[in-house]
């Protein structure tokens, strides 16, 4: 028998059958980081479900490759989506640090992008980035972020 292809996999994401569609994502993960990619796009479609497959995917096989497409989902209408997403992130590892920093610097405005960048720096411990989970704990957070993510930017290089 020969097995499904990564499009096949990806449509039975939205399937309405919770065993389907984990089965789907473990024959994902199974195949590997060389999938990160494909499954990331995987994010911006409509269907909640098959966002949340994906991101669930790419906490086991995330990539610097999918650290764009995990960031934008870190602002997703579902909380399970940006849950996954930073969760993601951290497995990633500090490869994430950086582009989380930038995107922190045009995004600090929007709340649960600010969550799950909280969730991701504050995982992701570095000295670096201290005065940034501090600023996101803080008050005025849209005004105060950008500044701590700037500098901890630069200490980062």
């Amino acid at each position: 028998m020969s097995q499904p292809n990564v499009e096949a996999l990806i449509a039975r994401f939205g399937s309405d059958d919770p065993v389907e569609r984990r089965e789907a994502r473990e024959a994902i993960e199974a195949r590997g980081r060389t999938l990160a990619g494909v499954v990331a796009a995987a994010l911006k479609d409509d269907e909640q479900r098959v966002r949340w497959e994906a991101a669930k995917a790419l906490t086991s096989i995330a990539t610097t490759d999918a650290v764009p497409a995990l960031i934008d989902s870190l602002k997703d209408e579902d909380p399970g989506v940006r849950w996954l997403a930073a969760e993601a992130l951290t497995t990633v590892g500090t490869d994430a640090v950086k582009p989380v920093l930038r995107a922190l610097l045009t995004m600090s405005e929007d709340p649960w992008f600010r969550e799950g960048a909280h969730h991701v720096l504050r995982s992701l411990v570095r000295p670096e980035t201290t005065e940034v989970v501090r600023a996101l704990e803080g008050r005025f957070q849209g005004m105060t972020v950008p500044v701590a993510a700037d500098s901890a930017l630069r200490k980062l290089g």
